[in-house]
């Protein structure tokens, strides 16, 4: 863009070197197939198409525009037809599954699963976090970091997730020094938030990397957890994970199971995460759930395939053990509220001690 000063007669020309970024989040947005524009569409067949297949189209162009409120009175003998159509062709975007959810909460044919790439999952991070944690209570979501290294900071914003049900995190650098890993003092502090803020009460599956022996340690605040994956790639460690307290290794059957499972490459990451998730399901203790409840899978994909790591430590809760309260550090400061353990008094001698008049008296 060029621009005259009439004052000194200089021509100044601006220049932009980078690509101007929006700061609107459009993850929502994103679909791997193109939605067809009903004003631009040509029938490929002989003779114009049907009634049908027209309000269709235009319904499907301007899904966002719905409210829940017009999706639910229209019945979801409708509804679906448009909701099918927005899988069949790859065009539901996470913005219009959010409206039919909203409008169909209890519908099964909702569980979908969506695929963020990285440079959404990193410039848009708050706003994905935030956007599940405004679903509703009856749906579960299973989150999976594939390819992406978290720290504590991303770990805490996945607090607020009321229904996450499966976490894992899946490492893809082939260097260890790569890799960044959590400290014990940074796991003891995300453990703590879990239990403080009473989070994850549906979590039952977690698979994370380069987490220390500190972990299991810390595992008691999770109420529903059944299932446990850390791998050992990327600490330099050689030896597995040990047993602790109420967490205990399945049998070497069950482990080759669960390894395969997430290592394979036959299936996608989403169908790894579903298929893990069932085997957590079918640890006791049993309880029952909601049958056929709303399943949300969420990938937030690096742009490189993820290097799989055969060395993972799997942990199953033991339902005999007796469950145990979380041990804490005490905080540097003493609470004097009575909560906390009450300091020592003071003794004063009696020679020592002074009413106020005399003591005020003496500054006179």
């Amino acid at each position: 863009m060029e621009a005259f000063n009439r004052d000194n007669g200089q021509i100044y020309k601006e220049t932009v070197s980078s690509r101007v970024r929006s700061m609107v989040p459009t993850w929502k947005k994103h679909a791997r197939g193109k939605p067809v524009d009903p004003q631009s569409y040509r029938s490929k067949t002989q003779g114009s198409s049907t009634l049908r297949d027209i309000a269709l189209r235009s319904c499907c162009w301007n899904v966002e525009l719905f409210l829940p409120e017009a999706l639910e009175h229209s019945g979801w003998h409708y509804a679906g037809m448009i909701y099918r159509h927005l899988k069949a062709t790859d065009t539901l975007t996470f913005s219009a599954w959010t409206l039919f959810q909203q409008a169909y909460p209890n519908q099964f044919e909702l569980n979908h699963a969506f695929r963020v790439s990285h440079h959404d999952s990193i410039t848009s991070w708050s706003s994905i976090v935030k956007s599940l944690s405004v679903l509703d209570s009856s749906v579960l979501t299973r989150f999976c970091a594939y390819g992406m290294d978290l720290d504590l900071s991303q770990f805490m914003s996945l607090v607020d997730i009321p229904s996450l049900a499966a976490l894992i995190q899946i490492n893809h650098s082939r260097y260890r020094s790569d890799n960044r890993t959590m400290s014990d003092f940074s796991i003891r502090d995300w453990c703590r938030a879990v239990y403080e803020k009473k989070a994850f009460q549906k979590l039952k599956l977690l698979l994370v990397p380069s987490m220390s022996d500190a972990l299991l340690r810390h595992l008691v605040g999770f109420p529903a957890l059944r299932l446990v994956g850390v791998s050992r790639r990327c600490t330099g460690r050689t030896g597995a994970l040990k047993a602790y307290g109420q967490w205990i290794h399945p049998g070497s059957v069950d482990e080759a199971k669960y390894t395969e499972t997430i290592c394979g490459s036959q299936h996608s990451i989403a169908e790894k995460t579903e298929r893990l998730y069932r085997y957590a399901e079918e640890l006791p203790p049993s309880e029952r759930g909601v049958d056929n409840p709303v399943t949300l899978s969420l990938t937030c994909a690096a742009a490189e395939p993820a290097l799989h790591n055969e060395s993972i430590s799997w942990f199953i809760r033991d339902p005999a053990a007796s469950e145990t309260q979380p041990q804490w550090p005490q905080d540097a400061k003493t609470v004097q509220d009575g909560s906390g353990p009450a300091t020592k008094k003071r003794k004063v001698r009696q020679t020592k001690q002074q009413d106020v008049a005399s003591l005020l008296g003496s500054f006179g």
